[in-house]
């Protein structure tokens, strides 16, 4: 997203607010949905 923001073809866009969040949030992806669990050691 950042290369394409400083392209020339960007040039349009002006104050938006851009979601990068990896399809989480088209998703709404949660613990347990769909067969997804959170596999992550916070020790």
């Amino acid at each position: 997203m950042v290369f394409f923001l400083c392209g020339h073809e960007a040039a349009f866009i002006d104050g938006e607010s851009i979601v990068i969040d990896g399809g989480m949030t088209r998703r709404m992806i949660y613990h347990n949905d769909e067969g997804w669990a959170l596999k992550a050691d916070f020790s």
